[in-house]
């Protein structure tokens, strides 16, 4: 999936926010990491939103919605349902990626 988004990213390069699906290998990962995205709600499923902070280096959070929701929305909306569903955690993930990055030069 991050190959994915990383061609996503490359074909819309004024994009910095990205909405999908949540993959099975994510599900997989976030019970291997001892923070396991409960089932569902009936009718609902996981979606993963995405921020690309530089290209190369993203961050994701995880959203349950309906299940028929569109994932091909503009930047504008992505970007909104990033804010809404980043928690502090995230922001401060943020915070020291955008940090560390900018220290070796990438940005």
């Amino acid at each position: 999936m991050t190959e994915g988004d990383r061609r996503f990213f490359e074909r819309h390069p004024g994009r910095s926010h990205r909405i999908r699906h949540t993959s099975m290998a994510e599900l997989a990962q976030a019970e291997r990491i001892d923070h396991a995205l409960d089932t569902p709600f009936p009718g609902f499923r996981w979606f993963t939103v995405i921020r690309q902070v530089t290209p190369g280096a993203r961050v994701r959070v995880y959203v349950q919605a309906p299940e028929l929701c569109e994932t091909d929305v503009p930047e504008e909306m992505a970007a909104s349902i990033y804010r809404e569903v980043e928690g502090q955690n995230t922001r401060d993930l943020t915070a020291r990626l955008v940090g560390a990055l900018k220290q070796a030069g990438a940005m």
